[in-house]
């Protein structure tokens, strides 16, 4: 299975999962999120991203099919 981080400003992407779970009954596995709100610190967002995606990638270890990155950053 393929994990699913999304990273999002505000609480976006808590509320997308909000909008999923209410859908679905549950939280698909491998699903996980990450906000940020006001000006945080860029090396601890980094190390908040790292974090979470080392989550997922040990989630998706025996599956190994990768992590997928969705954010609502342009470009």
């Amino acid at each position: 299975m393929i994990g699913i981080l999304i990273v999002a400003h505000g609480s976006l992407a808590d509320s997308l999962v909000e909008c999923a779970t209410h859908v679905l009954g549950q939280q698909p596995r491998g699903l996980a999120t990450l906000d940020f709100i006001g000006h945080a610190d860029p090396d601890e967002r980094q190390k908040a991203l790292k974090a979470r995606l080392n989550e997922l990638a040990a989630l998706n270890d025996k599956e190994g099919e990768g992590i997928l990155v969705l954010t609502d950053v342009y470009g």
